[in-house]
C-alpha cells in the first residue's frame, strides 16, 4: 500500500510537496521503531505529521478509519 502511495505522488505532475515514506522493520515488538528512533530518523528526515496503516479485515474493502493521537501503539 505504501509503495503505491509513493507511486501515486511521484506519478502526479500537480504535488510539489515532500513525503517521507517510512517503512519500520521488526513493527511486531522486535524493537524497529526504537533503533530507527535511535539512528536519528527524524533528524534525517524531519516530519510535520506522521500517519501510520495497519490492515484492518473488518472494514470494508477501500475504507479506512482514522483517529487523533496514538492507536495500535502497542502488541501488549
Amino acid at each position: 500500500m505504501l509503495i503505491r502511495a509513493a507511486r501515486c505522488l511521484a506519478d502526479d505532475p500537480a504535488f510539489a510537496g515532500t513525503v517521507h515514506f517510512i517503512f519500520q522493520p521488526a513493527e511486531e515488538a522486535r524493537g524497529g521503531a526504537r533503533a530507527m528512533l535511535a539512528d536519528g530518523l527524524f533528524e534525517r528526515f524531519p516530519c510535520d505529521s506522521i500517519y501510520g496503516l495497519h490492515n484492518s479485515p473488518s472494514l470494508s474493502v477501500g475504507h479506512f478509519a482514522t483517529r487523533r493521537g496514538p492507536m495500535m501503539a502497542s502488541v501488549h
